[in-house]
């Protein structure tokens, strides 16, 4: 079960109003950054609504379920909303009695965010990377070292490491800010941080939070990053022409194949199962003499699922499945992973 005010309070200051529907709770848009009460939540319907529109009053007018709310805040498509929330498509019903609210998608953006998001993530960044390897930092050094990441493979990506969960002014990221100031912030989560930088631009910084067993029995995202990122493939920068392609849905993986192989192959990941999905990733991974798509095993089919999709998309895609959950899982195991890579850029050559 979704608890749809605790996921929206992440985002805007919200305060029961009326017992209308169970409870009616109130505040900023965290969506349009409008108005000071328009935004209604009712945690009884599973449903929420901006409201400003419909009174004639600025207002993106926008409604929906905990899945809408991810789609419209984070511009992301149905299957990824699904994953952030931790649940499985189509999963979510609504309350029959749930007033009718507008449902929306928003296209991923094809540009790396704002200059100013950019040049602030850019510092984070760089003082969540030096924190990794001070004092501090070492449970999380031990952790990556754990899944078989190599130190100069985790100094080459700049991965670091944030110690505590905070907010900052969403002016600070170039982000609009709400007009009363109720709004918490942009919101930065402990764990470890993976910038995902392409050819000079920053388009994202994921962190991987380290959960208890209470928030994944709550269904809390185990990947989270400061808002406004944008749709990027990660290490996309090791694309190259005739290079062969590993294709995956973890960074970790990506580091793992790339730490394994060298520059043979590039090693890339969409950071979801329906991430990276947009025609300016496609052509440059169609460039490549093969794609191997090593999504993840997954118990429910998901990995397999999403992979058909690239296999349709891109003529020299080819499925590759991991020997274990994932690539990581396997080098965890001990197989030899570039071996396996070696063999399934062969089979295409043959």
């Amino acid at each position: 079960m979704i608890n749809l005010l605790a996921l929206i309070a992440r985002n805007t200051k919200l305060t029961r109003t009326s017992a209308k529907h169970g409870g009616e709770y109130s505040g900023p848009c965290p969506l349009c950054r409008q108005g000071a009460d328009r935004f209604k939540v009712w945690p009884a319907l599973a449903r929420w609504a901006c409201l400003g529109a419909e009174h004639g009053r600025a207002g993106c007018g926008l409604g929906g379920d905990a899945i809408q709310y991810i789609r419209a805040r984070d511009g992301v498509g149905y299957r990824e909303a699904c994953e952030r929330l931790g649940v499985e498509p189509a999963s979510v019903a609504c309350p029959s009695h749930a007033p009718a609210m507008l449902s929306v998608a928003y296209p991923a953006p094809l540009l790396p965010p704002n200059p100013v998001w950019q040049a602030h993530g850019a510092v984070w960044a760089g003082e969540c990377a030096a924190r990794l390897w001070q004092p501090g930092g070492e449970r999380a050094l031990d952790y990556l070292r754990g899944r078989g990441l190599h130190d100069a493979t985790l100094r080459t990506h700049a991965i670091g490491y944030h110690p505590h969960e905070g907010f900052e002014p969403p002016a600070e990221w170039g982000l609009p800010v709400v007009g009363d100031g109720q709004w918490r912030g942009v919101w930065l989560p402990r764990g470890i941080v993976i910038p995902w930088w392409i050819d000079g631009a920053l388009w994202r910084l994921n962190v991987r939070r380290p959960l208890s067993l209470c928030q994944r029995l709550q269904g809390q995202p185990k990947y989270v990053g400061p808002a406004g990122f944008a749709n990027g493939l990660y290490n996309a920068g090791a694309l190259a022409p005739e290079r062969p392609v590993v294709l995956v849905e973890g960074e970790i993986d990506a580091l793992t194949v790339q730490q394994a192989m060298g520059d043979r192959v590039a090693a890339v990941a969409t950071g979801s199962t329906c991430g990276s999905r947009r025609a300016a990733w496609l052509t440059r991974l169609a460039q490549a003499p093969v794609v191997l798509v090593a999504f993840d095993v997954d118990a429910n089919g998901a990995g397999d699922r999403a992979a058909a999709w690239w296999l349709r998309a891109l003529p020299t895609a080819r499925r590759w499945r991991p020997l274990r959950g994932d690539v990581n899982a396997m080098a965890v195991a001990g197989l030899d992973v570039a071996a396996w890579v070696e063999e399934g850029v062969r089979g295409v050559s043959e």
